[in-house]
């Protein structure tokens, strides 16, 4: 099954309209899509010789991919209007709503920022950003940035390093998620706490 898929999308990544695919698995990815967009990028980047343009696949994996983070924002924001306060008033929990949603206002760069530039799944942090109604514009400058970072790095290091700097980037990307856990709740516990 994965052999199956892999194929399908090594045979659409080197097709004629690489591209697009490339921006479609990206703009998905900050949705719902469960793969991260990097492992796309970094396969297209190694065909051919399409490394020597890698600003450019970078750049097409980060517009689509905050474009998708800004559509998966509305659709959390607008679905939340129609389910979210019956729901929580049903379960008693507009204290803790309102909590949660203060915490998320004050810290929403931060927030936004370890979800677009570390392993994590970034479409948690979207689709929570859009349902908690935190400030927009520094969601989307967030965003912009953390995928930036991670994006273009991920990109050099293919062009850098080739097949073995998408290794690399394989074997550390669970010690990154673990610390990128942990600091974020480190975080947490100082806000709520101190």
């Amino acid at each position: 099954m994965w052999l199956k898929s892999k194929n399908w999308f090594i045979e659409h990544l080197s097709g004629t309209y690489g591209r697009v695919w490339l921006g479609i698995i990206s703009f998905t990815e900050s949705i719902f899509l469960p793969v991260p967009t990097d492992i796309f990028m970094m396969l297209v980047l190694l065909m051919k010789d399409n490394v020597k343009r890698w600003v450019h696949y970078a750049t097409i994996t980060m517009i689509t991919s905050v474009i998708g983070a800004v559509v998966g924002y509305i659709m959390s924001f607008w679905l939340f209007d129609i389910f979210g306060p019956p729901l929580i008033s049903v379960l008693g929990l507009e204290q803790e709503f309102a909590k949660t949603q203060s915490f998320l206002e004050s810290s929403v760069f931060l927030f936004t920022f370890i979800g677009a530039v570390t392993p994590l799944p970034f479409k948690v942090f979207v689709l929570t950003a859009g349902f908690l109604k935190v400030n927009f514009l520094l969601f989307l400058l967030a965003s912009v940035l953390g995928r930036s970072v991670r994006l273009y790095a991920g990109a050099w290091l293919v062009k850098k390093y080739g097949q073995h700097g998408v290794i690399y980037v394989k074997k550390y990307t669970p010690h990154i998620t673990v610390i990128s856990l942990m600091l974020l709740f480190v975080y947490i516990l100082g806000y709520m706490f101190l």
